[in-house]
């Protein structure tokens, strides 16, 4: 049972990396998991921010908020501004590290 066990956890740990750990003011992306009827996910685009780490939470989980300077805008062109400030928690696999 133990080198079977042995063996799960080495065949395991080869297809599967550690999360990438961000820091705080890190910018991110996060998948574009749109769920309205009728869309065409084809044609949406797989991420979606840039947005601010906020807060790191225990078990890999980042507290991600809108970025607060709206003056960076007019030079982000993917840029979201919405009515009401965006605050979400994610996990590192659905989100990607915003190279700008």
């Amino acid at each position: 049972m133990e080198k079977v066990q042995r063996y799960n956890k080495a065949y395991y740990d080869r297809a599967h990396k550690p999360p990438h750990t961000y820091q705080l003011g890190d910018y991110v992306l996060v998948k574009n998991i749109d769920t309205t009827p009728g869309t065409n996910k084809k044609l949406l685009p797989k991420y979606r921010g840039p947005y601010e780490v906020k807060k790191i939470l225990e078990n890999d989980r980042y507290l991600i908020t809108d970025i607060p300077d709206f003056q960076l805008t007019t030079d982000i062109p993917d840029f979201q501004l919405t009515q009401r400030p965006f605050e979400g928690v994610y996990s590192p696999h659905n989100m990607r590290l915003w190279l700008h």
